[in-house]
């Protein structure tokens, strides 16, 4: 992730190709957290006056920690989007969901590609400029 500087990547199963999870930066925040929960260790139960979203989270960090692999470490079952959306429907799941990434996969299950935040709002931005683009050229045209 680091050298490829991107945050993060699909899984897929060796054979077929089928989309299997991802991973994060995020999720492997809890491999090296050993330390940083020390004291929950075990807890089944949040402390007084910690939100929950905030226990789960630590509970999540706690259970990948010391994971060895990708398969320890990645969020099984992501949500995906079929090649066949639209960009609308892709950008209603990114915010609707909360996801940094949609696997973009085909009618097999298999993943052709990833929709990124960032490659949404890129498009957006050219949509944008040929919008205005050919607003001028019809001004320009008289039309």
């Amino acid at each position: 992730l680091i050298k490829h500087q991107i945050r993060g990547v699909v899984v897929v199963e060796e054979e077929g190709g089928k989309l299997a999870g991802v991973v994060s930066d995020y999720d492997l925040l809890g491999v090296g957290s050993v330390d940083l929960f020390t004291d929950r260790m075990g807890s089944i139960f949040p402390k007084p006056k910690e939100e929950y979203s905030t226990f789960k989270q630590m509970r999540k960090f706690d259970l990948k920690r010391g994971a060895e692999t990708v398969g320890e470490v990645m969020t099984k079952k992501p949500i995906s989007i079929a090649m066949s959306a639209t960009l609308n429907e892709a950008i209603s799941t990114l915010v609707q969901k909360k996801v940094a990434r949609l696997p973009v996969i085909d009618s097999f299950d298999r993943c052709v590609g990833v929709l990124t935040r960032g490659r949404v709002i890129e498009a957006m931005i050219q949509m944008r400029k040929n919008k205005a683009l050919g607003q001028l050229k019809n001004h320009a045209l008289g039309i």
